[in-house]
């Protein structure tokens, strides 16, 4: 599902985000080369931007 969306985010070149609560998750997107730009959220979720 995760390259499905970089594919196609890709192919329209539109930036995209995911949040995330668990650091878990976190290192799995910086596996497919999201950033973490930190805990910005209300909840202090991380805020991940993908890269494209």
């Amino acid at each position: 599902m995760m390259e499905a969306f970089l594919q196609i985010q890709g192919k329209l070149n539109i930036p995209g985000s995911l949040w995330t609560e668990t650091s878990e998750t976190m290192n799995y997107l910086e596996k497919y080369g999201f950033e973490n730009l930190g805990k910005l959220g209300d909840s202090s979720e991380f805020l991940m931007k993908s890269p494209c």
